[in-house]
């Protein structure tokens, strides 16, 4: 979304200039503690459509980059033993045509080795969900390819002994 580190820079910069004017932190300290700015983005609530009018962007896009990009950089990313768990689980559920709803989130969240913040947890969620489908639609393919073949193969060899 921000194309340069100017950009970031100004999101930035807007997002603290509000915050100042609601609480005692200064916009200087907030841009460089990334920590503590968001802290207060999670504590207040943000008018983000006055705010991105100042960028002259849409609301949608500030928001998003936001929580999806800034927030999820620096939260972290789930640990690889968590990730195992979770692809276990979710690939169980997929082969089970289990539904992937809400209380199997609120299941899987519970069996990770530690909380993480929403947008981290909800990325890793959709995109193991999505790599897993497409992994069983290819072997899916696969095996249905292989059955063609044998087929054609059987085909051809009663043919040959007609």
């Amino acid at each position: 979304m921000p194309k340069s580190i100017n950009d970031v820079q100004s999101f930035l910069t807007v997002i603290a200039d509000y915050l100042q004017t609601v609480t005692s932190w200064t916009s200087d300290q907030l841009i460089q503690d990334h920590i503590l700015l968001n802290q207060n983005v999670c504590d207040h609530q943000m008018p983000w459509r006055q705010l991105s009018s100042k960028l002259g962007i849409k609301h949608q896009q500030l928001y998003r980059w936001y929580f999806d990009t800034f927030q999820r950089n620096l939260c972290g990313h789930i640990e690889p033993t968590d990730m195992q768990v979770m692809r276990h689980y979710i690939q169980i559920a997929l082969q089970n045509d289990s539904p992937l709803n809400s209380e199997f989130q609120d299941l899987l969240k519970r069996l990770l080795s530690k909380q993480y913040q929403r947008n981290v947890f909800t990325v890793a969620f959709n995109n193991t969900k999505r790599v897993l489908r497409k992994q069983m639609l290819t072997r899916s393919q696969k095996i249905d390819k292989l059955a063609d073949v044998l087929l054609l193969k059987k085909f051809g060899d009663l043919q040959s002994n007609k």
